[in-house]
């Protein structure tokens, strides 16, 4: 691509991470901006951030980074200037043509002589930058314990301090820490790993510095790698990059079909190459549970996801306490997880008020959630983008009750009215008066959470989800 002056619109976390990246494979970087006026003037890892509004009298390209990508591409569009956006990979793919043969002689040494004599069963699943409880991670071990029951060697790529595995799988944890700071040498070492799998499968998670590693492999090694990426968000900047990576992947498999209906519609991804099957939860076959089924006892609401505002949203759950309380709804609403919001969440919400309770539980283990869920009766949640929500269909499966905000996945899963209900985001007095229905009609709780069980009976299996990705890996 043509050099221009380059700025990053972003002066946070997400910021510094790409400008070590951008740095260590030589590319300069001319000034950063942000919308927050407290940051104009000052500078950031030695370079200077500007007012957005500087941006029209500049000849440059604009990188995003940021977790607020979406209104900022608005903010361009506003400008007249969305079309210089440019993505961290135009530049990282370009470097890697560039260098290919530096790599291909080191990445070769120990592999020169190299025989398509591996295990063709052989699966690696990418965990980078993944935490202990998210749901990339539990969905991760499910489908690594699927394929290893279909007779398949599977091996998960992480940081053991990050993912936390259990003690059954441990033992099939590659490790290896990865730098911004040293990206190349992190993309040549997860090359390495790649290598000695070979021939093999890559299950992508993150769109990565994996991703960028098979891509390279993929040079190298022609036919010997086939790569499924995952893309488990509604997110645009995941779009963008999966679509500028296309070519890079056998196949994509978004988690909802709003996901990979954008994919073909608008990043020129081809339906050939997508793949859909709703996610897979641990459908429990037993379930011993009650509802509250008399208006005289306070309906159960459960929330159980990170705390945070940014994507969740739990600052909205002051208000809706605020609107239950005002409705004279009975309640127990308990929270559990761990998040950035957490503290501002206990000091808004840890109070028995006059008509409910509300409990902040932190986070708790994935055998306390199956106690968790059946106590439940209503599970909640107000985000504002999601893949489809995991914490969503456990809930489900054990009969609870889903009030949620439109975001992706939930109509592949939600029939209104019949086992659960969606509305509108932000819309908490929607919430509040869906809640209150159910409340007023406890017969309509019951038959709605049958109803919403059955339904991850019949759509989330985890047998016929693993022989999705099978058909993927054979395919």
């Amino acid at each position: 691509m043509a050099r221009k002056a380059l700025v990053i619109f972003g002066a946070g976390g997400g910021a510094v991470k790409v400008i070590k990246t951008l740095k260590n494979i030589g590319v300069t970087i001319d000034a950063l901006t942000d919308n927050d006026k407290n940051k104009w003037g000052s500078e950031i890892e030695e370079l200077p951030v500007m007012e957005p509004e500087k941006l029209k009298d500049l000849d440059c390209d604009i990188l995003i980074a940021s977790d607020y990508q979406e209104e900022i591409e608005k903010q361009l569009d506003e400008m007249g200037i969305l079309h210089r956006l440019v993505i961290k990979e135009q530049y990282i793919m370009e470097y890697l043509e560039s260098h290919l043969e530096e790599a291909r002689v080191f990445l070769t040494k120990s592999n020169a002589a190299k025989q398509n004599l591996g295990n063709k069963n052989r699966v690696l699943i990418d965990l980078f930058e993944c935490t202990e409880y998210g749901g990339i991670e539990i969905w991760s071990y499910m489908v690594g314990q699927g394929l290893t029951r279909n007779g398949y060697e599977v091996s998960y790529l992480g940081n053991c301090d990050e993912i936390r595995p259990s003690a059954d799988i441990i033992e099939q944890v590659i490790e290896l820490d990865i730098s911004y700071e040293y990206y190349w040498d992190s993309v040549l070492n997860i090359a390495k790993i790649i290598i000695d799998a070979l021939p093999c499968t890559i299950i992508v998670n993150r769109q990565g510095q994996t991703l960028i590693a098979a891509s390279l492999v993929r040079r190298l090694y022609p036919d010997m790698l086939k790569v499924i990426s995952i893309i488990h968000t509604d997110r645009i900047i995941l779009h963008r990059r999966q679509g500028y990576m296309k070519d890079e992947v056998d196949y994509i498999a978004g988690v909802s079909r709003l996901i990979n209906a954008k994919l073909v519609s608008k990043f020129g991804v081809s339906s050939k190459k997508v793949r859909f099957k709703e996610s897979p939860v641990n459908y429990p076959e037993f379930v011993t549970r009650s509802y509250s089924e008399s208006k005289d006892e306070p309906i159960k609401i459960g929330y159980a996801a990170r705390i945070t505002k940014t994507q969740k949203r739990v600052d909205l759950l002051p208000l809706l306490v605020e609107y239950l309380e005002k409705a004279n709804v009975p309640f127990v609403m308990q929270v559990a997880g761990e998040g950035s919001y957490l503290p501002k969440l206990k000091s808004a919400l840890e109070k028995q008020t006059q008509t409910g309770t509300v409990e902040i539980l932190g986070q708790i283990s994935r055998e306390q959630m199956k106690e968790f869920w059946k106590r439940q009766d209503i599970f909640i949640n107000m985000s504002e983008f999601e893949g489809t929500s995991l914490s969503m269909l456990e809930a489900m499966s054990y009969g609870v009750v889903p009030i949620v905000t439109e975001v992706s996945g939930v109509t592949d899963i939600i029939d209104e009215q019949e086992n659960g209900y969606v509305c509108e985001q932000h819309d908490i007095r929607g919430m509040q008066e869906k809640i209150q229905a159910l409340h007023e009609d406890r017969g309509l709780l019951v038959r709605m959470g049958n109803a919403a069980r059955e339904t991850i009976r019949c759509k989330c299996n985890r047998e016929d989800y693993i022989q999705h990705i099978i058909k993927m890996i054979e395919g």
